[in-house]
């Protein structure tokens, strides 16, 4: 990838430019919310000096019969949002294949995973944590825990990668047609057959509008997803719930997003409710909202 940056022609690897290919279908999937040319913006990003005012560079032109890549003239190809994915799906067929009388095995590179066979506890799956959004602590309780058989993980949020400029933090995520932080979303969490489609995934889903995330979530086979917007609202893929080992608390309940007809004209629901008063000192009724 190094020597690709430096040359305005390379021929890659097999691998590289499969993933490249990878890269650019995930573009095009993506409507451009996940975009591997936006490597100079976030070096700029982490350095204090963000350019603001820029466009994207034409799309890289790969010739498959030769393997060679061309690249525009200021572009840094950027495969941070899938690359990890890939190692790690990689690194799991070559264990299973080293040993091939392995049980189970789970590969996680943080905030990236992937799990195959039997957990070491023996259970239904392996259990995996998802962080909450709002709580970036690293000793923060997870928001839900999931139970997978076979599949990954990939979580895409705010956190200790964020950037700092002028001493105010910044999300890491860039979106791409601005070239600034996206704002909407806290965090997006995806579980998927591959790494590498859940990191892509993710990475996208941080950027995109929410319900328009959840819409791609539901048109994947084998995703699904959990999106935290910055005004705390919360928003499932169908299937979700179905992953959850511990139940939440009341504080993460979710926006279901119906894969279905809109509600008919003058639809409504009316929801009755009351609050408990206790007979003790000093006692405050409830905020409810």
């Amino acid at each position: 990838l190094s020597a690709l940056n430096a040359r305005d022609v390379h021929v890659a690897s097999p691998e590289l430019f499969s993933l490249l290919s990878s890269a650019e279908a995930w573009r095009a999937g993506t409507d451009g919310a996940f975009d591997a040319r936006l490597g100079a913006v976030t070096l700029a990003w982490r350095a204090g000096t963000p350019d603001d005012a820029r466009q994207l560079p034409a799309a890289l032109t790969l010739d498959p019969a030769r393997r060679t890549v061309r690249r525009p003239v200021g572009m840094i190809v950027d495969l941070d949002g899938v690359a990890k994915g890939h190692v790690i799906d990689r690194a799991v067929t070559a264990a299973r294949a080293a040993s091939p009388d392995v049980a189970g095995v789970m590969v996680d590179l943080g905030g990236d995973l992937r799990c195959w066979g039997a957990s070491p506890g023996g259970g239904a799956g392996w259990r995996i944590g998802v962080a909450d959004g709002c709580d970036v602590a690293d000793n923060a309780a997870p928001l839900a825990v999931l139970t997978l058989s076979d599949g990954a993980v990939a979580f895409s949020g705010r956190g200790a990668r964020d950037h700092v400029v002028d001493g105010t933090p910044a999300g890491h995520l860039l979106d791409p047609v601005s070239g600034r932080p996206a704002e909407g979303v806290l965090a997006a969490c995806v579980t998927a057959r591959t790494a590498a489609e859940a990191d892509a995934l993710s990475t996208a889903f941080a950027v995109m509008a929410p319900r328009r995330a959840i819409a791609l979530a539901y048109a994947t086979a084998g995703v699904e997803a959990l999106i935290q917007t910055a005004d705390g609202r919360r928003l499932a893929s169908a299937g979700w719930r179905s992953l959850v080992d511990a139940p939440e608390e009341p504080r993460a309940r979710l926006i279901r997003v119906a894969d279905g007809p809109a509600w008919p004209k003058g639809f409504e629901v009316a929801i009755g409710y009351e609050i408990p008063k206790i007979a003790v000192g000093n006692y405050r009724s409830p905020y409810v909202a």
